[in-house]
């Protein structure tokens, strides 16, 4: 059983195309943007990839849905640059004052034939204990090519959900001094990651953004019935449970090819075929797992739609969408007028609840939040 919602990598499911070449074009030292929206598998095919790339190349990640501002920003990657090095907690052990004592840092850092002064550890210290958030930043942004040229490897710096830095104060300044201090390192290959189609779009598609063709995009699409169903049908012989023909196909529609829901619905339905002592698994199985999965997502749509408490124009294009209304009549259902609509609808896009498809239909991404909407 696999858990779903948090990142797989030893039970890593499909995409063997994506994994291949995301791997090749990180080899070939060419920085990549990973598109997809939220629970379609990022980050698990980030750190998949980083596996099976081994030993032979460094990595950090920064998770910028856990960051507030700019210089939680430069201390997480403070952390993860000295990680690399088996210095855990350095951020919080220099401004606590009580971190390693000196000396087994000097020990251990000589292990890798380095010194302290070559991976500017002292300078570290320094600016963390100061208050001059602009030299951190800046500081913590050239770490990763120093201590990867001081390895003498190439480092992948991967940041998920560059979107959420739009929160931050003069975020388009931020990009530039980033773009300004990336752009100059050779030893080091960028992974971003994000689900806000439309700012990321923006930041590495427009002309004017400080990021404009600075990584290569590489959408994540929805997952396909080929790549779960080697491994649904060996889970559930396992347990000596036959599955129906279609099994794996029904499951991957109800879910919309979302590894998120997929695999929740498949494991609820283990579950209560185990739970009640069962050896086959027939069509209401997977009606009976789909609505408990539903309803077990009922609070996340809460808080998921909380985000636009006081944006009633937002709510009912979310609806309308939600009911598959076409833009004209979403924007008469919302009562808007076209520039108005397009303002908003814009907003949603941003949010990562709204999709719009190749045919320029749009649609709620989530199937499980359009069918909430549905029945409120």
């Amino acid at each position: 059983m696999i858990q779903a919602g948090k990142p797989i990598v030893k039970e890593f499911l499909g995409r063997d195309n994506s994994r291949k070449e995301l791997a090749l074009m990180l080899k070939m030292g060419q920085s990549v943007v990973l598109n997809a929206p939220r629970r379609h598998g990022k980050t698990s095919l980030m750190d998949r990839v980083i596996y099976e790339l081994g030993d032979d190349i460094l990595y950090i990640k920064i998770d910028m849905m856990a960051i507030p501002n700019k210089r939680a920003m430069a201390e997480h990657i403070i952390d993860r640059c000295y990680e690399l090095l088996g210095i855990k907690g350095f951020v919080l052990s220099t401004l606590s004052g009580v971190g390693k004592a000196i000396k087994d840092i000097v020990n251990f850092v000589s292990s890798y034939g380095i010194k302290l002064e070559d991976i500017e550890f002292s300078n570290t210290e320094k600016l963390l204990k100061d208050t001059n958030e602009d030299e951190l930043f800046l500081h913590a942004l050239n770490l990763p090519q120093v201590i990867a040229t001081k390895l003498d490897k190439k480092l992948i710096f991967a940041i998920d959900e560059l979107g959420e830095i739009k929160e931050f104060k003069s975020y388009q300044n931020i990009l530039k001094v980033m773009r300004s201090v990336f752009q100059h390192q050779e030893n080091v290959v960028f992974l971003f990651a994000g689900s806000q189609h439309t700012i990321i779009g923006d930041i590495f598609r427009n002309s004017s953004s400080a990021f404009y063709k600075f990584a290569q995009m590489y959408e994540l699409k929805a997952m396909k019935e080929k790549d779960f169903f080697n491994y649904f049908n060996t889970l559930f012989s396992k347990y000596n449970i036959k599955l129906y023909d279609n099994f794996t196909k029904d499951i991957v529609t109800i879910g919309n090819g979302i590894p998120y829901y997929v695999i929740k619905i498949a494991n609820s339905v283990l579950f209560n075929t185990m739970l009640k002592e069962q050896n086959n698994v027939c069509k209401f199985s997977i009606i009976r797992a789909t609505y408990l999965v539903y309803k077990n997502e009922e609070q996340y749509f809460q808080l998921e739609l909380s985000k636009l408490r006081g944006k009633q124009y937002q709510q009912k294009l979310l609806k309308a969408f939600s009911m598959n209304f076409k833009s004209k009549e979403a924007s008469m259902y919302a009562k808007l007028d076209f520039s108005n609509s397009n303002r908003e609808i814009k907003q949603l896009l941003n949010s990562g609840l709204l999709s719009q498809s190749l045919d320029k239909k749009y649609f709620v991404t989530d199937p499980f939040l359009s069918i909430y909407l549905c029945k409120q």
